[in-house]
């Protein structure tokens, strides 16, 4: 299952960093500025209760356009974000995939399917006490991320969630 993390904060650089350690080996990170080139030249670190590891995604870009499709796309920007970003993430979908935000507030699905094909956006969220550390590093205290998604009215089915 090929993944894109769209943003390398506190909650996108914790997911595509687990999701590398889990042993995800094609995860993509869409992110910008030092956190991208940090990406690039080093992989991200991430520190949590459990240990601090690095991992490297498969590719790291600016451009979702770069990236190519993906069977699911997180998207972990901030809500206010969503809807000048939404639109670019076209590309990531081309292949039919699933697109599920993780910001605080009910509307964020709402807005992606507004710009993107409703039957490829879910509902997501996420609990998880995490952090921009410098650059490239994260900090998550606390218990271990609990991720829920869920189905939308006429978008996935539970079939394509599952394995995501």
């Amino acid at each position: 299952m090929r993944i894109a993390v769209v943003g390398a904060g506190g909650v996108g650089g914790l997911l595509a960093g687990s999701l590398v350690r889990a042993g995800r080996d094609e995860v993509v990170l869409v992110a910008r500025g030092e956190a991208l080139a940090a990406a690039r030249a080093g992989g991200l670190t991430v520190e949590t209760p459990g240990g601090t590891y690095t991992a490297r995604p498969a590719l790291a870009v600016e451009d979702p356009a770069e990236a190519g499709p993906c069977d699911a796309t997180l998207v972990a920007v901030k809500a206010w974000q969503v809807p000048e970003l939404a639109p670019r993430l076209r590309p990531l979908l081309a292949g039919g995939g699933l697109a599920v935000p993780l910001q605080n507030g009910v509307e964020a699905a709402d807005r992606l399917a507004a710009a993107l094909p409703p039957g490829q956006v879910a509902g997501g969220v996420i609990w998880v006490y995490a952090w921009i550390d410098g650059p490239g590093r994260v900090k998550q205290l606390g218990a271990a991320p609990r991720l829920v998604l869920g189905e939308r009215p006429g978008a996935p089915t539970r079939a394509r969630i599952e394995p995501l």
